[in-house]
């Protein structure tokens, strides 16, 4: 679901709060939801290795980026590839600029046309005319994100339109045989993205892709790979507009649609075997994937709204960037990222220094050194203790444009609903009513108000809270 405006908070309409708001906390009811069965529903070490992850990017390149096709047949012709200015340190420069932790490559789409000199068929680069047969889109791009300080991953379409022994078990051979070339020769990837595209004939006679062979050829090569969308690590988010739900759950039913409306709820997940699968919300910078002379990209309004729906909203950002036919991203596109990645990081640039950090009750509250785990952003967190369901930070008087919170993933996913209210004067004021937290939340204020502390209140969640970050922004 998307945010709607109003789910932006606005100064100046701000409730004042009573000494009923603080009185009820967070329960479970365990009498119609098994709490303990959810809580053990954790993350793997590679998920909680990318848990710090927030933000990074698709490269939709190849034969339809000089076809303008959107999917290939797998029939033209590999004369077609010639970018005669590709320069893949353009584009990690501006993808860094952006703010992008790493960068995905289509290293080969639906139709099979691969951008590094395989083996296992004449349908790639080599039989180019790029560099003379003798180029290496992966190996270059690979090197250029060394280079800028980004992650690199790769896509490798299941679907083949060019491969003649797709739906056979022999393509199940080929897929994994292209899996060890990419994942023995370019260094560390830190995602391969499977994508669900498939073409009818999977569908017949039982023939399937082996998911589980892939898995393990990744897991074998590359232990620390996420495996992305059609795998084991984080799910696809259900669309393609980056439209994240009001509860996005990491914990989810075993085998579920990623396209319903709700995935974790305790009405979607009781008496079901659960797993953790964290979500990923991908949107193109411009209306297509790969590049078309007529689009244009986003603006950076556009895209700060997609960031904080969907990284503030328990899931990461997967953003396509598509270079042009010359194998550059193109300069609309480049001046919107970088202002985009300005903005951020200015928005991000100057954190409240918290005072006081107090943990209790609608009647009291207590202040301990071990609270202020929760400033560090690291691998330390606090628990709420028995009858405790208020948080209170206390700062100087500033204006909070936005809110970050974070639970301990370790411990699963726990809080269902919150409540948001501002400190002034002596005196708390309802700013907001949230959900789910998750690995991240931010709250944002189109126009700050002014406060000298922030509470919250947790009112529902599945066992004591685990708070693992907490942080203000002015």
């Amino acid at each position: 679901m998307l945010f709607s405006k109003s789910d932006y908070l606005k100064s100046g309409k701000l409730k004042p709060a009573s000494e009923k708001d603080f009185i009820k906390g967070w329960c479970n009811i365990g009498d119609t939801f098994n709490v303990d069965t959810q809580l053990k529903t954790r993350p793997n070490e590679r998920q909680i290795k990318f848990f710090g992850t927030k933000y990074y990017s698709f490269i939709h390149f190849g034969i339809n980026t000089f076809t303008g096709k959107e999917w290939g047949s797998g029939q033209d012709s590999p004369s077609l590839f010639n970018p005669e200015k590709l320069d893949t340190d353009q584009w990690a420069k501006v993808l860094k600029q952006s703010g992008s932790e790493g960068v995905i490559l289509t290293a080969k789409h639906h139709d099979g046309f691969c951008l590094w000199p395989t083996k296992l068929t004449d349908y790639n680069i080599s039989a180019s005319p790029y560099k003379d047969g003798k180029g290496d889109v992966v190996a270059e791009l690979s090197e250029s994100c060394k280079k800028y300080g980004l992650k690199f991953g790769i896509y490798l379409s299941p679907w083949d339109r060019h491969e003649k022994t797709y739906a056979t078990d022999a393509y199940n051979d080929f897929y994994a045989g292209q899996l060890e070339e990419l994942l023995t020769g370019y260094g560390e990837i830190f995602m391969v993205w499977l994508d669900g595209a498939r073409d009818p004939k999977v569908d017949v006679h039982g023939w399937n892709y082996d998911f589980e062979r892939y898995y393990a050829t990744i897991n074998r090569l590359q232990p620390d790979c996420i495996i992305a969308n059609e795998g084991p690590d984080v799910r696809w988010i259900g669309n393609e507009r980056a439209a994240v739900r009001k509860q996005e759950w990491s914990v989810v039913p075993k085998g579920c649609d990623p396209t319903l409306s709700d995935l974790g709820s305790r009405k979607a997940t009781a008496g079901k075997e659960t797993v953790f699968y964290p979500a990923e919300a991908d949107i193109s910078i411009r209306r297509g994937w790969f590049w078309h002379k007529w689009q244009r990209p986003k603006s950076v309004k556009k895209l700060l709204d997609v960031y904080y729906r969907v990284v503030g909203g328990n899931a990461t950002l997967l953003l396509n960037v598509p270079p042009s036919p010359a194998g550059l991203i193109d300069e609309a596109d480049c001046a919107v990222l970088k202002t985009f990645g300005q903005t951020l990081a200015k928005q991000f640039s100057h954190p409240v220094k918290i005072t006081k950090i107090a943990a209790g009750d609608g009647n009291k509250t207590v202040s301990e050194a071990e609270m202020f785990n929760i400033t560090k952003n690291n691998d330390t967190y606090y628990k709420m203790k028995d009858g405790q369901y208020i948080l209170d930070f206390d700062f100087n008087k500033t204006r909070i444009s936005r809110i970050v919170l974070s639970e301990y993933m370790q411990r699963s996913q726990r809080v269902e609903s919150y409540d948001i209210y501002v400190k002034k004067d002596g005196a708390y004021y309802h700013a907001a009513s949230r959900e789910t937290i998750g690995n991240r939340a931010i709250t944002v204020f189109k126009n700050p108000p002014e406060a000298q502390g922030v509470r919250i209140v947790f009112r529902q969640s599945r066992n004591k809270p685990c708070i693992r970050y907490a942080a203000f922004f002015g």
